[in-house]
């Protein structure tokens, strides 16, 4: 039950001992969800006004997560939204939860006493509460209320509340429950076109009510108009409405003349004129016209997604889209011909009113004639002419040479020649026909892509691992359509390789079964791992190397359980049949059969000292064999029935069985019965001693747990929490935790000294069938049925990450002694091989105290130079380990850095002026102790290496010698500080550029000018040479890129996209592309050979910081202050993929240099590698015991290795 279900069903209990144990049961120890309806139910009980807090609270509180069962606004920025009234009472409605939030205002799904009726409550926010809000929202409750239809909601109150004094106006209506969005309600209906037909019919007839009472809505669209739970849809949101006509003279004309009032794709043609009309009738039906396309096309008319409003204006206004019968022959062509009128780019030719389209939709329905015609015949032309100009100038070309025959050949020549150009044509059209089909369905392609790029993350985030792999195999085959095959099978594409990276954490995979594998068992010293299967095959494998080591074949008798004696000298098997079979482990030579399965098979444990086996049978008995010649020792009688649980106690001196009887039995080490106990009102699932051998607890059906402190002879301990059957327990190796996971799909610790239930309770969204705690008691691995992995604190109970990888249920899980890692088996026949020590920090090669400011590749993909804020260098290997060498600065701040292309050379500058050389050929490091007057704000090589050019506040640039430290020459003539540097290796010269607007132009070797490049009206930010092409880029304060022909000495372009301050750019490997971030979370794309801007790329929430394109140019990466990082697509600015990577910014970013990876900078001191697949992650050595540099290694950490 959600909590409005749970509220409302308390509403009804009137007796407050019988609502308390309610909510107890319903709230399932949920103690948030219990406090919060406690809340929400004495305010209803009450009829209180707003709770009693500050106004900044109250208008600011923190957000809670829209429920998946409540439509939220597409506005509403999830998973949190503002809440500042939830949990008040307004005359006598009591608001439950935030749904949704536009520009104005918040909505609230509320309750009203006594008649139990839900309402849909708008509230204005408090920051926004002005005369002109307030007349606004009373002009909404005016129209609102003037009308009555069963698709528009109806007012229930309005008025105004009082939070310290302030006035917070509110609207409340009709709610719709279980509301979707008329476009999303038909495809997840699988609704036909006749279906859809219906509910538009319905909603044309909602807005023809209004518009007959004299309104105009103005802001139509699939978000306004929501279909309940019934199917019956509701036309909502009147705020931006307006009437017309007599009855409403000035009454409701609150926007200014000119204003553009509702959403672009969805504003008529007319509004974007520069002498907009006053909106009308003829406005809604183009919007009905849109959304009708969209319903029954399932495609907008227009693609706008992403565009610069001028560029979305010409859209609108110019473009014809393509009748819907074109799109899909099944849609009639009298239903295409309707939404074409409605669409007419002038209002006098579409219908008058939605009146008159709802009758016309009725004709339709009623097989009566329509008044939609086709258009005229000029009229059709002109509309091909809009819909294919290239194939419309050919047909032009066509009419004028027939004309010219017409006077010059004769009437058989005239004849021919008709008929050839008319075969042309014909071809030209089809071709050109063919042409756009391509490239709609490469438009739809690459949607479909991107939203199941989307999809996956989302999956993965939500530990959905076996999903996860699903879209994934889905995206790989959308990828072979939109960018061909023979690049995703060379594993190109960034994005597949990140999202792929966190689909397999594991260290190694290792694969041989032909099925399922059932059980593992590892060596006492971790070198082997044991895996049973169901193809009958037992198999040992290396854990350093991952490769096989041996291999039994039990003639294709699945097998069961698999055990390794302690001694590490024998393995137990036992099959499905019940043949138990003991193996020498380093020849895999049979030595004993034990049971031959007369009596069933079950586990198996070896003894501590490895001298005898316990066996469980079917027939409610366990059974003790001497190891050494598999003799039978003792049988364990006593239980009612079958035995589903045992262990040998870990000093060796008990034995613990469980059985479907409900009751477990204490043995001693010979088998001899000592206690009974049935603790439990249902059978017993699981049993464990403590690694003190002192205690035993058991886990029962019913989702009960005991601690019986056997030696100590206290009374029991029982442990409260799980609402079903126990399927694992296991306590931790330093004895002071007990884990349990149960079909409640839960896994919680408890302490073991006092039962007492650690903070949180773990969820996976399957069964759950194995914990297991790590050698160090630090971490809780749990697994279930849907392949899911995942890593708990075992000290907090809050998760540290998950471990995807496998594919169907896990079977078993496994510590690898001194290695820190663990084993886990799989039904997707598959044993992986994790370490659960360093999830949380995966992906992270390296962290440091301070923000990163420099990450550099070398020459090749195998070593990195690392920057940081407080001036340590260091060289690390980007696949993980160690530092091979750093520096640190002895003190200051360090904000500018560069390396040479093979790292042999870097450079550090201070706040204070000082630059550090460090010169790893020679091993020598040189400190400049005033290289300048103030902070250095920019560093770089040139000269190949030989010199470094230093920029200051100070109006001075200066040149350096890298290998002696000594200046070379000041670079002077700038009549203000200089802000930017750029180096041309190609041209051997450098730029400078200044906040007085001159750019000048030096000899990189010697210092001396080469020129001025003209005093423009901007203050330079940012300059940047295009490879060897002669084109240098100039980003100025005031937003523009000023493109330079360097050779011919002119300015190719002068981008201006109307955005502040140019903060960053880069420009693609081929030089066609050019990004810009400004001010702002603003980044613009542009083509540099048109000089024209592609698309405006939205989506980061705060300043993009870091920049940088893919080798090939298939891909642009971002990083920004929100601590995201995003992938787009070049060629039309889609968004391919966004990563949460930094909890603070994205200060920079490094690409290798085959593309196939990059690793991002944070100013929380972390260095993340992304697009490093688990193949590019293995290594040939996987795991060596004891051993710290395995491939999941923790990460380095920066500064430990300083000269």
């Amino acid at each position: 039950m959600r909590e409005v279900e749970i509220f409302e069903a308390a509403l009804a209990i009137a007796d407050p001992h019988a609502r308390a144990a309610f909510l107890d049961e319903a709230c399932a120890g949920d103690a948030t969800l219990r406090a919060d309806l406690d809340k929400l139910l004495a305010i209803h009980d009450a009829d209180s006004g707003l709770p009693d807090r500050s106004l900044a609270v109250a208008l600011g509180a923190a957000g809670v997560a829209t429920p998946e069962d409540v439509v939220a606004d597409p506005g509403m920025s999830s998973p949190s939204a503002d809440r500042f009234l939830a949990e008040a009472s307004i005359d006598g409605i009591t608001l439950l939860r935030a749904v949704g939030r536009g520009g104005f205002g918040r909505v609230y799904e509320g309750i009203e006493r006594g008649t139990g009726r839900h309402v849909a409550v708008k509230a204005l926010r408090g920051e926004l509460v002005s005369d002109a809000a307030r007349a606004r929202l009373a002009r909404e409750a005016r129209l609102l209320g003037s009308l009555s239809h069963p698709a528009i909601p109806a007012v229930v109150g309005f008025g105004t509340t009082v939070i310290d004094g302030a006035a917070i106006p509110w609207l409340a209506t009709e709610f719709v429950a279980g509301a979707s969005r008329i476009t999303d309600h038909a495809r997840s209906a699988g609704l036909d076109t006749t279906a859809r037909l219906a509910l538009l019919a319905k909603v044309c007839d909602a807005v023809a009510h209004a518009h007959d009472a004299g309104i105009v809505h103005r802001d139509l669209k699939p978000d306004n108009i929501l279909v309940d739970a019934a199917g019956e849809p509701k036309v909502i949101d009147f705020g931006w409405a307006r009437g017309v006509g007599p009855d409403w003279t000035g009454a409701t004309a609150l926007t200014e003349a000119g204003q553009i009032v509702g959403t672009w794709q969805y504003i008529a043609p007319e509004q974007f004129s520069e002498q907009r009309a006053t909106p009308g009738f003829a406005g809604d039906v183009y919007s009905l016209g849109v959304v009708a396309y969209e319903l029954l096309g399932e495609r907008p008319p227009y693609d706008v997604r992403g565009r610069l409003l001028p560029a979305i204006a010409a859209i609108v206004q110019h473009a014809v889209p393509a009748s819907l019968t074109s799109l899909d022959r099944s849609i009639p062509l009298g239903l295409s011909r309707i939404v074409d009128r409605c669409l007419e780019k002038r209002p006098v030719d579409r219908y008058p009113s939605a009146r008159s389209l709802a009758e016309d939709l009725e004709r339709y329905r009623s097989g009566r004639a329509i008044e939609a015609r086709a258009p005229s015949f000029p009229r059709a032309l002109w509309q091909v002419a809009r819909r294919h100009p290239a194939a419309s100038a050919a047909l032009a070309g066509v009419i004028l040479g027939l004309l010219v025959a017409v006077i010059g050949i004769s009437r058989f020549a005239f004849e021919a020649e008709r008929s050839r150009r008319a075969e042309t044509a014909a071809l030209d059209r089809a071709r050109a026909s063919g042409e756009q089909a391509a490239a709609e369905r490469d438009v739809a392609n690459r949607r479909l892509y991107r939203g199941t790029l989307a999809r996956l993350v989302a999956a993965t985030e939500r530990g959905d691992g076996v999903l996860a792999a699903g879209l994934h195999d889905e995206a790989v085959g959308l990828a072979s359509i939109v960018r061909g095959k023979d690049a995703v099978d060379a594993g190109r594409f960034l994005e597949l390789r990140c999202v792929e990276a966190g689909l397999d954490r594991s260290a190694g995979v290792l694969v041989g079964h032909q099925g399922a594998v059932v059980d593992l068992a590892v060596s006492p010293d971790g070198r082997r791992l044991a895996s049973a299967g169901v193809d009958g095959t037992l198999r040992l494998w290396d854990t350093a190397t991952g490769r096989t080591c041996g291999q039994l074949d039990h003639n294709s008798e699945s097998l069961g359980h698999v055990a390794w004696s302690p001694d590490g000298d024998l393995i137990a098997t036992v099959t499905m049949s019940g043949k138990v079979r003991l193996w020498v482990a380093g020849s895999l030579e049979c030595k004993a059969i034990v049971a031959d399965g007369e009596r069933g098979g079950g586990g198996v444990v070896f003894s501590p000292d490895s001298s005898r086996l316990l066996t469980a049978g079917t027939d409610g008995t366990a059974r003790l064999w001497n190891v050494a010649d598999g003799s039978p020792a003792g049988v364990l009688e006593g239980h009612d029935g079958q035995l589903v649980a045992m262990q040998w106690s870990p000093d060796g001196t008990r034995i613990i069985t469980g059985s479907i009887d409900t009751s477990f039995r204490l043995w001693d080490a010979a088998g001899h019965w000592q206690a009974s106990r049935r603790p439990h009102a249902t059978l017993v699932t699981a049993v464990a001693f403590t690694p003190d051998s002192r205690a035993i607890i058991s886990g029962a059906r019913n989702g009960s747990m005991v601690l019986w402190p056997f030696a100590e002879g206290g009374p029991d301990l029982v442990f409260e929490g799980h609402r079903a059957a126990i399927s694992g327990l296991e306590v931790s190796p330093d004895g002071r935790f007990v884990a349990s996971c149960s079909k409640d799909r839960t896994v919680r610790l408890w302490e073991t000294a006092t039962g007492k239930p650690l903070d949180g309770v773990g969820l996976h969204a399957a069964r759950i069938a194995a914990v297991l705690f790590t050698e160090d008691s630090g971490r809780l691995v749990s697994a279930a049925d849907d392949g899911s992995i995942r890593v708990w604190d075992a000290t907090t109970g809050k998760p540290k990450g998950d471990l995807f990888g496998h594919r169907g249920a896990v079977t078993a899980l496994r510590r690898i002694p001194g290695s820190g890692m663990i084993a886990s088996a799989s039904i997707d026949g598959t044993v992986r091989l994790w370490s659960p020590a360093t999830i949380a920090d995966f992906g992270t090669i390296a962290t440091a105290g301070s923000a990163i400011e420099l990450i550099a590749y070398g020459s090749g993909p195998d070593e990195i130079a690392v920057g940081t804020r407080r001036g340590t260098i260091s060289i690390l290997d980007p696949a993980g380990g160690p530092e091979r060498a750093a520096i640190r600065a002895p003190d200051g701040q360090w904000n500018a850095f560069a390396a040479t292309p093979d790292l042999q050379g870097l450079v550090a500058a201070s706040d204070d002026g000082r630059l550090r050389l460090w010169d790893r050929r020679q091993g020598k490091v040189r400190l400049v102790e005033k290289a300048h007057a103030g902070r250095i704000d920019d560093v770089s090589f040139a000269a190949g290496g030989e010199r470094v050019v230093s920029v200051s506040r100070d109006a001075a640039a200066r040149l350096w010698d890298f290998r002696s430290g000594e200046p070379v020459a000041t670079l002077g003539g700038h009549e203000g500080p200089v802000t930017a540097i750029a180096v041309s290796e190609a041209r051997g010269a450098l730029a400078t550029g200044s906040v007085d607007g001159t750019i000048r132009l030096w000899d990189a070797r010697e210092g001396s000018s080469l020129g001025v490049l003209g005093g423009g009206d901007e203050a330079v930010r940012r300059l940047g040479f295009v490879g060897d092409m002669g084109v240098l880029l100039v980003g100025g304060a005031e937003g523009t890129v000023t493109v330079l022909d360097l050779d011919g000495k002119r300015v190719r372009h002068r981008l201006r996209s109307g955005h502040r301050r140019v903060r960053e750019f880069v420009v693609s490997g081929d030089g066609r592309r050019l990004a810009v971030s400004h001010d702002g979370a603003v980044i613009v794309l542009w083509d540099l050979d048109r000089g024209e801007a592609i698309v405006e790329l939205p989506g980061h929430g705060n300043q993009a910081m870091t920049l940088a394109f893919s080798p090939d140019g298939e891909c642009l990466v971002t990083g920004s202050r929100d601590g995201t990082i995003r992938l787009w697509d070049p060629d039309d600015g889609g968004e391919l993929l966004t990563v949460p990577g930094h909890s603070l910014t994205v200060t920079t970013l490094a690409m290798t240099p085959d593309g196939h990876s990059f690793l991002t900078g944070g100013a929380d001191g972390g260095v993340l590698i992304w697009g490093r697949t688990a193949e590019d992650r293995r290594r040939t050595r996987l795991i060596a015991p004891g051993d710290s540099s395995s491939v999941d290694a923790r990460p380095a950490r920066l500064g430990e290795t300083v000269r």
